[in-house]
């Protein structure tokens, strides 16, 4: 792994741990309430984030937690993306920042296969 993808690893997962929290304690209960999706989605959500943040974080050491936190949180991100657009029907505009992260998840996922 390079060292350019240590430091973004690293920030995605400083990024998630804090979103995570966020998550966890409700603060984006409404976000999830527009989706359609049931209480206590978002907390099970934040976990997932969390668990992800630190399996990256893990990661930097041993590159299977790093692999295995990307899929993660690029799956998260893939079906955060998809619920913006077509359940909450919003603008392309509310899913550049989870597209975003999905793209730097991809990238990421082929720094931490690389042998």
């Amino acid at each position: 792994m390079s060292k350019a993808a240590k430091i973004v690893q690293s920030i995605v997962a400083f990024f998630f741990v804090i979103v995570s929290f966020n998550l966890m304690k409700g603060n984006m209960d409404q976000d999830f309430d527009d989706f359609g999706y049931p209480d206590g989605f978002s907390k099970l959500t934040g976990v997932f984030e969390l668990l992800g943040a630190i399996g990256l974080i893990v990661g930097l050491w041993k590159r299977v937690f790093g692999y295995l936190a990307n899929l993660l949180i690029l799956g998260t991100m893939i079906v955060a993306s998809l619920s913006h657009i077509f359940l909450a029907k919003d603008s392309i505009l509310r899913c550049i920042p989870s597209f975003g992260i999905s793209l730097i998840n991809f990238w990421l996922l082929f720094e931490n296969d690389e042998k």
